[in-house]
């Protein structure tokens, strides 16, 4: 007992000694930490939309908002009394639809777009909230309450994109994962990772990630609740009939089968290309982005795969190597869960900015340890502020060198932070009794 005492991080002995929770929870991070975190955010987003709705400072706020292009359109459809995937094809997974008609549906257009971006606006409050209980270790405040002051900044520097789509859903089952986790609550991050993928399919790769971190014990009755909140909502789906199942199979090959986006770090070869007169870039339309067109773009679409598998795979082995040690502190499980929400976006063919949405819950805890990775991370979100959506046209249409550069920066460092998540991964000691 006394090796097993010595191996848990200095936080997680301090949060026993003060008697709380695993995680240290207490009545006092919460009656504090969250309205502190609903205060900030409110100032963030009054700020954001002062900037960029209201002064319109470089772009509009609803400038190139999924909200306006495409969930208005599914939602009128349901109104009509359809039914998404049994009457029409939607591109997302089943939880998806339920989150269009929160609003409501029988408003005008201005009014479903307000309330639409008032509800995203709230799950990123509530997921900063969730993120900084997450972090806590005890009665002390100081640890959440830099949670919140983090994750607020990186919501300033990733702009108003996160309220232009539905990813801050995603956003919050994730922090409820990561919340999980710190509490050792396995079964339930499991479930909760079912609803992810039922939501936006990718946080599924979180499933391999918390079965080598739980006991071996637990792992069929977490594969069973995975599969229950992962499956159910799409078994709903097909119970429906009509076109529902024919949808569903169109939905997955509809992913799988997309080109190389022009934002991904594949696509930044086909861009330094460019800006050294080495090859011209085409650029056309496809599943609702701008895509490279050409032989060699499709190449690497498809290997993409290939390296999407093998950098899922580095991060596996690496937290697998120190499993016992990374389970006992709940920032170096934020620094596992961000090494492969990062293996995610620099191995896929795809790269949307509302992606970045998902890694800020693991990137405000990993910064109260690893600042320079927070550091990397926070350029990654002000690069891609920059770039979506004042300058996406300057990339897409004219291909102006100055917004290909951005792209191809912000991709170099986003690969850069991922090689550093590899590095403090590997550096993780035998055994925790030094800091983690």
């Amino acid at each position: 007992m006394a090796k097993k005492r010595t191996g848990r991080s200095r936080d997680n002995q301090s949060a026993q000694a003060a008697g709380g929770a695993t995680n240290g929870l207490t009545v006092r991070p919460f009656a504090i930490v969250i309205p502190a975190a609903l205060a900030l955010q409110a100032l963030v987003w009054a700020l954001l939309f002062g900037l960029f709705g209201i002064l319109r400072t470089g772009y509009w706020f609803f400038e190139l908002s999924d909200a306006f292009y495409y969930y208005r359109w599914y939602v009128v459809r349901m109104a009509e009394g359809l039914h998404p995937f049994r009457d029409f094809f939607i591109e997302y997974p089943p939880l998806f639809w339920p989150i269009l008609l929160a609003p409501g549906t029988q408003l005008d257009e201005q009014t479903y777009i307000i309330r639409f971006v008032a509800l995203m606006m709230v799950l990123v409050a509530v997921t900063c909230a969730v993120t900084a209980l997450a972090a806590a270790n005890g009665p002390s405040l100081r640890r959440p309450l830099i949670v919140v002051a983090v994750f607020s900044g990186l919501t300033l520097l990733l702009g108003p994109i996160a309220a232009n789509r539905y990813d801050p859903a995603v956003a919050l089952v994730l922090a409820f994962v990561l919340l999980s986790m710190a509490s050792r609550r396995w079964i339930a991050a499991a479930a909760l990772i079912g609803v992810g993928f039922a939501l936006k399919i990718t946080p599924a790769i979180l499933l391999p990630l918390v079965l080598i971190l739980a006991p071996r014990k637990q792992t069929i009755r977490m594969v069973g609740g995975f599969a229950v909140t992962a499956i159910v909502p799409f078994v709903g789906v097909v119970l429906a009939g009509g076109n529902s199942l024919t949808n569903l199979t169109q939905m997955f090959r509809y992913h799988l089968n997309r080109p190389l986006e022009i934002e991904s770090l594949f696509a930044s070869v086909f861009w330094f290309g460019k800006l050294f007169g080495i090859a011209t870039v085409k650029v056309g339309q496809a599943a609702g982005s701008q895509v490279i067109v050409s032989p060699a773009a499709d190449l690497a679409a498809t290997l993409s795969v290939g390296a999407l598998l093998l950098a899922l795979g580095a991060v596996l082995f690496l937290v697998w190597r120190r499993r016992a040690v990374i389970t006992s502190s709940a920032s170096l499980q934020a620094l596992a869960v961000l090494a492969t929400l990062l293996a995610s976006l620099v191995g896929s063919k795809v790269l949307s900015p509302q992606y970045f949405v998902w890694i800020v819950p693991a990137v405000a805890i990993v910064a109260l340890d690893r600042r320079v990775l927070a550091t990397l991370m926070a350029l990654v979100l002000a690069l891609t502020h920059v770039l979506f959506p004042a300058n996406y046209w300057q990339l897409a249409d004219l291909q102006v060198p100055g917004a290909i550069w951005l792209v191809v920066l912000r991709n170099a460092i986003l690969l850069a932070a991922f090689g550093l998540s590899l590095w403090y991964l590997w550096k993780v000691p035998e055994a925790a009794a030094s800091n983690s």
